[in-house]
């Protein structure tokens, strides 16, 4: 269940802090509370290390869109100055209404830039990490709101948001490997979650062994490397809840249980190489 007015509650505290929110800004977060959210689908992947490893989705269907858009455009504009976040980091907020076009739809473009005290020997650190983590671009937000429901998509340009707006308006594809696992899950679940664990796992292996810093703490060979090319698969979760108890159903396809065994062979692998002095050899077969 998605709750909204608790969402929209704990971000008004989180961004609030030590910062003295002026009136403007407390009454776009009083009517962010208020808004009812309905079905909301979220996602998140991997990118590359040169152009930001974060990739987030989301998509929330409402009501009252034009009450959303109007307040939150309202909140992340009543911060000017920025905000105090502690230990001499400063979160600076730049909105552009309707920056720009994608797909045929006007998105907002919320830029967010940490601003660093020069004197602080982490503040280098932190820009490091954020610029592996968001790419060049930095930590960007694309937002469209539609009639009925609002995307958002952190990470991966606009070239995302229009991947998400293509998808939207083809057919499900039911057999791709999601849509495989969605099939035995149920049809009318109030969570749905799917999750490619063992995918995720080596992709972010592949991103750290692929780069020259990540060489020096992980050495992948190219054939381990190569092996960390899996397969798209998904595992799944389904929860309905019924007026007298809640139903789960839970799925697993056996290439997910071949990549778990492939990662367990490259984590034992690289604690051999690092001293650990053992190692086995799985094989599962069709």
């Amino acid at each position: 269940i998605f709750d909204l007015p608790e969402l929209a509650s704990l971000g008004a505290r989180m961004m609030q802090g030590n910062n003295r929110v002026n009136a403007a800004a407390k009454e776009a977060m009083d009517t962010l509370s208020k808004v009812k959210a309905g079905p909301t689908m979220g996602s998140f992947a991997l990118g590359s290390m040169t152009e930001g490893i974060m990739r987030m989705t989301t998509l929330m269907e409402l009501a009252d869109v034009a009450t959303l858009k109007t307040a939150t455009r309202k909140v992340q504009q009543a911060f000017p100055d920025g905000l105090e976040i502690g230990n001499g980091l400063k979160q600076k907020y730049d909105l552009t209404v309707d920056g720009e076009t994608i797909g045929g739809e006007k998105a907002d473009v919320l830029k967010m830039e940490m601003e660093i005290d020069p004197n602080d020997p982490q503040g280098a650190m932190v820009a490091q990490v954020m610029g592996i983590m968001y790419g060049p671009e930095g930590l960007v937000t694309r937002s469209i709101f539609q009639k009925d429901r609002m995307l958002s998509t952190t990470g991966g340009g606009a070239e995302a948001m229009e991947a998400l707006l293509t998808s939207l308006k083809g057919t499900p594809r039911t057999e791709s490997p999601a849509g495989k696992t969605r099939a035995y899950l149920g049809s009318q679940a109030n969570v749905l979650g799917l999750m490619d664990l063992p995918g995720t796992v080596a992709k972010a292996l592949r991103i750290v062994g692929e780069s020259d810093i990540g060489k020096m703490f992980l050495p992948l060979d190219e054939d381990t490397l190569e092996s960390l090319v899996l397969p798209s698969s998904f595992s799944g979760l389904s929860l309905v809840a019924e007026p007298a108890g809640v139903r789960t159903r839970t799925v697993m396809p056996v290439e997910q249980i071949r990549g778990i065994l492939t990662l367990v062979e490259v984590f034992t692998k690289l604690q051999a190489g690092m001293g650990a002095g053992f190692g086995v050899n799985i094989q599962l077969d069709n």
